[in-house]
């Protein structure tokens, strides 16, 4: 169990905040509504893809997310792929589900068209209740891309939204290995505000998926971690080997360092944006960390070689911002993150795509859903961690919304009457 912060009612005060604009439960986004983000693009996207959006609807997403800004991106994710009725001009329709969990994981939609609005009312409708089975929810998403039309490998992705870590961790790292077998991406979005991570074992079976981890340090970051899971590749044929150096405010990206060579990471930089990094060792590792732009270098004020570094800075001049991080004693497999905050505005926007004459993808921004945060957050939390799961049970006996077209079977949950965390 994590410590508790003296300072969380002030965190709760300070996002309180930063959510001015909650968005009610059950209000539907209309497909393609978000402003397409200027800097953060994508080569194409010609759809194809057996897809499965997987949604905490656990006790404590009543104080994690609370404007139920994961449900909002799980939309704007939904409405990236490819509905039946933009199935032309050399793009293919994808094939979609949404599974929920709690204690047990369940189906709210699909397989089915992401255009169809019942696709959207789904992810909407989901309520709030019970424990943290994330394998459960993994597993039934497996069975769904089983049960869609087509070849699964190398066209399939599964994005998780959680806030905790399931009790069963050797259970959910078979399930993303099962997954990476068969050809299935997975990436994880991680809600909380510590900016802590899922066990190493975990991580390091996402990173053979070549999906993408980020935990997100502030709610509003849940567009921004679809803008990321887009930005690497939904699927293997969006993008082979993915593109996770891409670091996004709101976000804590988690990265692999492996003997002497440093990692660099890319941040667009407005003028006389302030900007901080965090970095974190998970495996104890003497990190270093510079960050160049404009010609300039930036380093933290202690510059000796730690297990955390603090990065502070006002950009000179807008653009490309490189953040490099090496390690003085040269790791065999080595896991840091990278969590970045910025006094701009988080835009309300989602990954645009370039053409097919693009080169690839472009670097990250400010983009996600539009609130605000700033180093008011950023400072607050900072000060301590605490323990969602077990601080804030918010337990609820709320029956799972009834499922729409489901095409595939559940997996049971395991024996003990309530896994996972609370």
């Amino acid at each position: 169990m994590r410590a508790i912060s003296v300072l969380v009612p002030a965190v709760f005060a300070a996002v309180a905040i930063a959510n001015t604009v909650p968005l009610p439960l059950h209000q539907l986004q209309k497909r393609a509504e978000l402003e397409t983000c200027s800097d953060l693009t994508v080569s194409n996207n010609n759809g194809n893809r057996k897809v499965v959006i997987v949604i905490d609807s656990s006790g404590s997403m009543s104080t994690a997310d609370r404007s139920n800004l994961r449900l909002s991106a799980a939309r704007a994710l939904n409405d990236f792929l490819i509905a039946n009725s933009e199935a032309k001009g050399g793009k293919k329709a994808d094939q979609v589900a949404v599974v929920g969990f709690g204690s047990s994981a369940y189906t709210v939609f699909g397989p089915g068209d992401p255009g169809n609005p019942d696709a959207n009312a789904a992810i909407s409708g989901i309520t709030i209740g019970g424990g943290t089975y994330i394998a459960g929810g993994m597993y039934e998403a497996m069975d769904h891309i089983a049960a869609m039309n087509g070849e699964t490998k190398d066209r399939s992705a599964i994005v998780v939204f959680t806030d905790g870590a399931d009790s069963d961790t050797p259970r959910l790292v078979n399930a993303i290995s099962n997954a990476t077998s068969q050809g299935i991406r997975v990436s994880f979005g991680y809600l909380d505000r510590t900016a802590s991570a899922q066990p190493t074992a975990v991580l390091h079976a996402l990173r053979e998926s070549k999906g993408v981890y980020a935990t997100i340090t502030v709610a509003a970051g849940s567009q921004n971690f679809v803008n990321y899971v887009l930005l690497n590749g939904l699927t293997s044929q969006d993008n082979p080997q993915g593109a996770g150096d891409r670091l996004l405010a709101g976000l804590a990206t988690t990265q692999f360092i492996s003997g002497s060579n440093p990692i660099t990471l890319k941040y667009s930089a407005e003028k006389g944006e302030a900007a901080n990094f965090t970095v974190v060792s998970f495996t104890n590792d003497r990190l270093t960390v510079e960050a160049k732009i404009g010609g300039q270098t930036f380093r933290p004020v202690t510059s000796t070689a730690s297990v955390r570094q603090f990065l502070n800075l006002t950009a000179p001049s807008g653009g490309t911002l490189e953040v490099t991080v090496s390690a003085s004693t040269p790791p065999k497999d080595g896991l840091f993150s990278v969590s970045t905050n910025s006094n701009q505005p988080i835009k309300n926007c989602t990954v645009g795509v370039s053409g097919s004459g693009s080169s690839g993808l472009t670097a990250g921004a400010k983009a996600g859903v539009g609130i605000g945060v700033t180093f008011l957050v950023a400072g607050l939390l900072a000060g301590g961690v605490y323990a969602y799961k077990h601080l804030f049970a918010a337990a609820s006996n709320a029956s799972p919304p009834p499922v729409i077209n489901n095409g595939a079977p559940s997996v049971p949950p395991p024996a003990e009457a309530s896994p996972g965390w609370y």
